[in-house]
């Protein structure tokens, strides 16, 4: 009888200790590592990418660190190779993919955010620029022998003196700099400036033959400028001559050049009152106006990248997925391409134009790298929450409702861990913000978005896609325009009582 006493209680005490293990804390959620961007090596074998990792509770405050990891696509095997307190941004291989380019601030080698250089094979991080002030992005010619990067210009010389007193307070839009483009010679070491203070650069391509930088800009610095007025032009790497691509209106982003230069692409606002750049547009030089490839597309494309002179590769998110694309150029023909489940925002392709890799994450785990010879054999080859693989988690589907005008509304609904149909269970709606975004059926819990840890003490949540949210189309997004918190509002309301 005795043993048949202590077999109950050791069975209830590993019971015990099973539920208390899949519980998740708030520690847990902060503590979550994930991908956050991927580089492909254009041989295809290596990933390169940066790992979001917490600060602990030894370290002063401030922001996460994004660590640099590259991942063995055949093998995958993983190897850390700038860890915190030093963090990289901005990934990007050298053509020949000898070296993995990106940016960091290392205070002993220089006090600002310069760009470096690592062998795939290990070795120490090389500085590569030397530049007065931090650069905030860079990219590397397709000859592989220059460097175009943004840096702000200096900051006016009383404003300085003021900083040096000790008045750090930033005055939006009264003192600004201005991102200046500039280049820097990998073969001599020397830099010179390209573009200055006429135009505020936002982001920047090279033209495949490295002759011309395509980027996009604002005529003032300012923080509404950048999200709503911005134009892309064009810039002659060896005279600085600077002209307009075409005269937008709207959120853009900036252009890119087919590889046999015929055509230009961007993702752009088919208005100023539209609220994202979710529309690929495609222009010739000559014509007198681009043509919207997405015209009454019920998706929004979030990236993009040509593939060849009559392809393009494109990602959509679409209702609370995300979906793969090849569209023929110029014609817009559409081709779905076949990937796991997961929720993804770009794909990284390999020289050959067939190995993959991007950053994915699933209502099971966070962001990791998934990596395939081909589209058809992505798998996921890393795993940096592994406590996740032994935790329990709320069921997760996408659903819909009507609005109140019979708007048909998506959304994701997570249910409570141990559901039982028939009973009953408290709801707590999870709001996105924007309202151009979207709530997607991937892991959705944060330090401020505890989905899974609300389902897992017996709640259901609810992630409501109401009108003005992407996914659906431009007229969706705009469907909530004159109308705040209106039928928006009202979405959410007949989604809690589906």
């Amino acid at each position: 009888m005795k043993r048949i006493i202590s077999g109950v209680f050791i069975a209830i005490a590993v019971i015990s200790t099973i539920f208390a293990q899949e519980l998740l804390t708030p520690e847990d959620v902060v503590n979550l590592r994930y991908v956050r961007s991927v580089a492909l090596q254009p041989q295809g074998n290596r990933v390169a990418y940066t790992l979001r990792v917490p600060r602990d509770t030894t370290e002063s405050p401030g922001g996460d660190y994004n660590e640099l990891w590259i991942a063995d696509g055949n093998s995958g095997k993983t190897r850390a190779f700038i860890r915190k307190p030093s963090s990289v941004a901005n990934l990007e291989w050298a053509p020949d993919g000898q070296y993995l380019y990106f940016l960091m601030r290392r205070r002993a080698v220089n006090p600002h955010r310069q760009v470096y250089r690592i062998s795939p094979n290990g070795g120490e991080a090389q500085l590569v620029t030397n530049a007065p002030r931090n650069i905030s992005l860079f990219r590397i010619s397709p000859d592989g022998q220059t460097i175009a990067f943004v840096m702000r210009s200096p900051l006016p010389d009383s404003i300085a003196l003021q900083r040096k007193k000790g008045f750090d307070f930033t005055v939006e839009d009264t003192w600004f700099t201005w991102n200046q483009l500039y280049l820097w010679d990998l073969r001599t070491g020397n830099y010179r400036l390209l573009v200055s203070d006429t135009l505020h650069v936002l982001e920047i391509r090279w033209t495949p033959d490295s002759k011309q930088i395509v980027f996009r800009a604002a005529r003032r610095p300012f923080t509404d400028d950048a999200y709503m007025f911005t134009d892309n032009y064009l810039v002659s790497v060896d005279n600085r001559h600077v002209r307009k691509l075409y005269d937008t209106d709207g959120k853009l982003h900036v252009a890119a050049q087919s590889p046999d230069g015929q055509y230009w692409a961007w993702l752009g606002a088919t208005q100023l009152h539209d609220p994202y750049p979710g529309s690929l547009f495609l222009y010739k030089t000559g014509w007198k106006q681009p043509k919207n490839l997405l015209e009454g597309f019920p998706g929004t494309a979030v990236w993009f990248k040509w593939l060849s002179a009559k392809k393009i590769a494109l990602v959509t998110i679409e209702k609370t997925s995300t979906v793969l694309y090849f569209m023929d150029i110029p014609s817009g023909k559409l081709r779905r391409q076949s990937l796991p489940p997961v929720i993804f925002r770009s794909v990284d392709f390999a020289r050959n134009g067939k190995t993959v890799a991007f950053a994915a994450s699933s209502p099971k785990h966070p962001a990791e790298v998934f990596w395939g010879k081909t589209l058809r054999k992505v798998r996921r080859i890393t795993n940096h929450n592994p406590k996740l693989d032994h935790v329990a988690l709320g069921k997760q589907e996408t659903i819909s409702w009507k609005g109140p005008d019979g708007l048909v509304i998506y959304g994701v609904l997570v249910y409570p861990v141990h559901y039982q149909s028939g009973k009953k269970y408290p709801l707590q709606v999870q709001v996105h913000g924007g309202p151009e975004s979207a709530s997607l059926n991937g892991w959705n819990t944060y330090y401020s978005s505890w989905v899974q840890l609300l389902a897992q003490r017996g709640f259901f949540v609810l992630l409501p896609n109401y009108r003005g949210s992407i996914g659906r189309g431009v007229a969706y997004s705009m469907a909530d325009h004159w109308d705040m918190m209106g039928k928006e509002f009202q979405d959410i309301l007949a989604g809690i009582d589906t």
